[in-house]
This record gives C-alpha cells, sequence and structure tokens, in this order.
C-alpha cells in the first residue's frame, strides 16, 4: 500500500474504521516511509487531544469502532480465530497535520476557549428594510432575517447571463444587507457575528440555498474582483450543529469564508501598502488537489479609519490554466449584489483562491487595487513550491479543507 501523510486512511486507521489487513498495510506503509510515520504520529496526538476535550467518557469506543469488533468477532467465532488489533507505534516529530481532525480541534478549540468581549448588537425582528444612517452610531439594527445572509461576493467571471431580477422577500433582505454593509463599520460586523453566535441555530429552511463556485478557465476571464469583507456567523453554527445537536452541519449553514474569517490569519508573504491599508498574499500547495496552489490573501484595515478598497486579482494565462475563490457562494436565484467597498478601521479579511498553474510558472500574476481611487502598487502573485508555509497559512488550507468537506 503506497500511502502519502494526507492520506485519509492514515485518520480512518487512528479511528479504528479500517479493517485489519487494512490496518496492517498502514502499519507496513508508515514503517517504510518515515514521512507516514510521522503524520500518523501528529494526527494520534491530534486525537487524543480532541477526544479528551469532547467525549463524556474517554474511555469510550466510538460506534463505528464497536460495530468493527462485533464484526471481526462474528467472522471468526466458528473458525476460534484470534483477531489481531494493531499497535500504534509512537515517534514525535512536527508535521503538517492531516485535514480532518486538525481542522475539528483548531475549530471546536477556538469556539470553546474564545468569547469576544464586546457587547451584542441588536437583531431587530421588524421589516427587511434598509437601516437608516445613525450618524455617529456605529452599530445599525438588522432584522434577523437580513442578519443571517452571507456577505456579498463577486460576481461570476465569464458569466453570459444573470438570473431574472427576483421580488421576493429573500431579494428584499439580500439589497437591505447590501445597503447597510455599503458603509458598515467594524464594530458592527464584529457585534452582529456576536449577536447571531449566541442566538440559537437558525432553522435551516430561513437559511438560503448557496451556489458553490467553480473554476474558471482563464481562456474566459483572466480577471477576479476580490472582496474586502465577509460575515463570521458560520463557525457559531457548525458548532452548534456538531456539539449540541450531534450532527453533520446542514450545508446551508457552512460557508467557508465565514469560517475563515472568524480567526485572525495573516500571509507570510510580500505585501502593498497604500493610505494605512495593506495587502498581503502568501502561496502554499493546495492540501485536497495536488497540482493547485493555494493562494492566502489578506486585507488589513487602516488604524485611523475606514478606507474605500478595490481590487482585482489578475492571472497570467499564460502562466494559469484556471481558478476558482473559495466561499462567497451567491445565493441560489439572485444577482450577486455590490460588493462592500470600505474596509472598516482595524478590520482585517483574509481570502483562498485556489489556482491551477501551468507546468513549472512561478509569477502568477498580481494584485491591482485601489485606496480612495487612487492606484496602490500592485502585488505580485509569486509561487514558491520549495518555501515553507507559514502557521497561518497551513491553518487556512486546514481549515478550507474542513469547509470544503462538510458541504459534499
Amino acid at each position: 500500500m503506497k500511502l502519502h501523510p494526507e492520506d485519509p486512511r492514515l485518520t480512518a486507521y487512528l479511528l479504528g474504521e479500517l479493517s485489519p489487513d487494512e490496518a496492517a498495510a498502514v502499519e507496513r506503509a508508515a514503517d517504510a516511509d518515515a514521512t507516514v510515520r510521522t503524520a500518523l504520529d501528529e494526527t494520534y496526538k491530534v486525537q487524543r487531544v480532541l477526544m479528551g476535550a469532547l467525549a463524556p467518557d474517554s474511555t469510550a469506543l466510538l460506534p463505528r469502532q464497536r460495530e468493527n469488533i462485533r464484526r471481526a468477532v462474528r467472522e471468526s467465532a466458528n473458525a476460534g480465530e484470534i483477531v489481531p488489533f494493531p499497535v500504534r507505534k509512537t515517534s514525535p516529530a512536527p508535521y503538517l497535520m492531516p485535514l480532518g481532525i486538525a481542522a475539528a480541534i483548531a475549530l471546536i478549540s477556538w469556539i470553546a476557549f474564545k468569547k469576544p468581549d464586546t457587547e451584542a448588537v441588536p437583531i431587530a425582528n421588524g421589516p427587511a428594510t434598509p437601516p437608516a444612517s445613525t450618524g455617529n452610531d456605529p452599530v445599525q439594527k438588522l432584522p434577523f432575517a437580513v442578519a443571517i445572509l452571507p456577505a456579498p461576493g463577486p460576481k461570476v467571471p465569464g458569466a453570459t447571463a444573470s438570473p431574472p431580477p427576483q421580488r421576493n422577500q429573500l431579494a428584499i433582505n439580500a439589497k437591505a444587507l447590501d445597503a447597510a454593509l455599503q458603509n458598515a463599520s467594524g464594530e458592527m460586523l464584529e457585534q452582529m457575528a456576536q449577536q447571531l453566535s449566541d442566538a440559537p441555530l437558525p432553522d435551516t429552511s430561513t437559511l438560503p440555498d448557496l451556489v458553490s463556485r467553480g473554476a474558471v478557465s482563464t481562456a474566459v476571464a483572466h480577471e477576479l474582483e476580490l472582496p474586502v469583507l465577509a460575515g463570521r456567523a458560520s463557525l457559531g453554527w457548525i458548532y452548534k450543529s456538531v456539539k449540541d445537536q450531534g450532527r453533520r452541519p446542514d450545508a446551508r449553514t457552512v460557508r467557508l469564508e465565514e469560517i475563515l474569517n472568524a480567526f485572525e490569519l495573516r500571509p507570510n508573504g510580500t505585501a502593498s501598502i497604500a493610505k494605512g491599508t495593506s495587502v498581503s498574499a502568501e502561496s502554499l500547495a493546495c492540501p485536497w488537489k495536488p497540482s493547485a496552489t493555494l493562494l492566502m490573501i489578506h486585507f488589513q484595515g487602516a488604524a485611523s479609519g475606514s478606507r474605500k478598497v478595490e481590487a482585482v486579482l489578475d492571472v497570467d494565462p499564460t502562466a494559469v490554466a484556471s481558478y476558482r475563490l473559495l466561499g462567497f457562494s451567491p445565493i441560489r436565484g439572485l444577482e450577486s449584489g455590490p460588493m462592500p467597498a470600505h474596509l472598516p478601521e482595524k478590520t482585517g479579511t483574509t481570502l483562498l483562491v485556489e489556482i491551477e498553474p501551468r507546468a513549472s510558472a512561478s509569477n502568477l500574476g498580481e494584485i491591482r487595487w485601489k485606496v480612495e481611487g487612487a492606484d496602490a502598487a500592485p502585488l505580485p502573485i509569486l509561487r514558491k513550491p520549495d518555501a515553507e508555509p507559514s502557521d497561518d497559512a497551513r491553518f487556512a488550507a486546514l481549515l478550507a479543507s474542513y469547509s470544503l468537506w462538510l458541504t459534499k
């Protein structure tokens, strides 16, 4: 059996989900490959922490483990066979943690121990109309049906037709959110997210169906408008589904960009700064698609007030075959509204773009951006296969992997 360090069979082995023959094959593969052994050992450590934090009884077997034991006993009962159970070998060594368990422990740990100090903003139950400006008050009340909608993302590049205009309540709510976000403050966004997190898990029938973004060929379009604001509610919904209800979250509650932006993550790469605002980027190998590169982009607001920020990712068609913005899925049946252009002070927004490079291309394009209407220095997008990714970039990749898995 040939395994790589991110093979899901490693996690299945540690969870007792493999047959005795498969488990033995994993052991042999780990003995033959030091990187596989390291990944297996590191995953085991994470599993122990995770099970210790979440399991009501640390000695209890998982349901799948119990079933495997029963099946093995039934199969061997008549033959008097002794059923072998694999023994884990341990040897400490650092490595990038495989996707599922690492992301789960990170998510649950953050939710369990991090509690913002800000006071929650009221979310009204009234009609979904655009909130009026409150002058010096940065916090505006939003109807619940408006607050639970995702922040708008860019229009799908190369789309030749838009959905017909809608006049239903969902369309009205979406327009109300668009209006509220045009001049939203960082305080408003954080407090709204906290209020949604503290509220009970919404009835999933009230959440809109989202359409996942697909890869865009550079032969169709090589420019992508970049959003500078994202919501924050999804992580709390996922936690409530898993911890309180004991079930896999409904796909409508999973929004990759909101999970990603529940954490303060910064790329360790090149940066461009203009008027106190910055954009930075870092590339790393894509965990779920070995041929692709994952581009992490971060916008950071100025410390002295909001700024109007407009940015475009311009990939080089000679170096890139296709690309895909992760998250920011459009609402089914609705045309994407205008993206918020004001980046609140001290507010950061992180994006991930999956890029399929051509051959060994290293210069993939650039990010062109403006601050308050003035051109800023473009940021080159460089692919560095041999560079060690930062911890934040790795963590962002894990969160994205977990989010994509939840929506399958």
